[in-house]
């Protein structure tokens, strides 16, 4: 199974976007969750050196202001440690995910990582390879409303304007739009009070104000739903200019 560019090629590790503009490939079986006998591929659960599920190849360019995704990667391969919390997206709710339901848990391990230098669009890009041990799962979001957070324009010493975008609607009639920030991913502050009301895909944005000069603070898109849930887009940071 394969993604292509744009978002039906994001990849994410738990909260953290890689790229939501990556090409990427996984070799291994696919099993629809809803249906264990589905494809009617048996898995199989990684034993070392006795057996594994595959292999996921992804490239793409480095997000534009945020390489934290890159940097996870870079970690796993250098620490040789596992990742279990993996996304691979074919659509905006759609998506591969490791499948934490076997004993032991799947994962998936780093093989080859490698920064690209510099393309013809000025960007870095970045290539990497990963084994997958035990097996993944076809899965789709607990909720079919999405989000992206866009980015932040205007950066003063003490406000900012953050854009998002609702991606899908989904079943809702509207939703109510808006961010929250902070200096850590803890957020602790958000723009609900001023929260735009959508009833169809929509770009939004809220401007903020009362910001510390030369501080960096992290902030995500969210998407309030009628019965009170939310959905999240990625965290990315902006910095205040002094």
């Amino acid at each position: 199974m394969a993604g292509r560019a744009g978002y039906k090629g994001k990849v994410s590790i738990g909260a953290v976007t890689v790229n939501d503009m990556m090409v990427w490939a996984y070799s291994g079986s696919v099993k629809d969750t809803a249906d264990d006998s589905a494809l009617g591929q048996a898995h199989k659960t990684f034993i070392p050196l006795q057996g594994e599920g595959g292999e996921i190849t992804m490239s793409g360019n480095f997000l534009l202001d945020s390489d934290a995704g890159q940097q996870l990667l870079e970690t796993h391969f250098n620490d040789e440690t596992q990742i279990t919390d993996l996304r691979l997206y074919f659509s905006a709710t759609n998506y591969l995910e490791l499948d934490s339901t076997t004993d032991p848990a799947s994962y998936a391990s780093v093989t080859k990582y490698d920064e690209v230098s510099v393309d013809k669009t000025g960007l870095l890009t970045v290539a990497c390879s990963l084994k997958v041990s035990g097996k993944m799962k076809l899965n789709s979001s607990t909720s079919s409303v999405s989000c992206n957070t866009i980015g932040a324009l205007d950066e003063a010493a003490d406000s900012v304007t953050l854009i998002g975008e609702l991606v899908s609607i989904g079943e809702e009639t509207s939703v109510d739009a808006y961010f929250e920030y902070g200096t850590t991913t803890s957020y602790g502050t958000d723009t609900s009070v001023s929260a735009t009301t959508l009833t169809a895909v929509d770009i939004f944005d809220n401007a903020i104000t009362g910001l510390d000069a030369l501080t960096t603070y992290h902030y995500r898109a969210v998407i309030e739903l009628d019965d009170t849930s939310k959905v999240y887009g990625a965290d990315k940071t902006f910095t205040t200019s002094s």
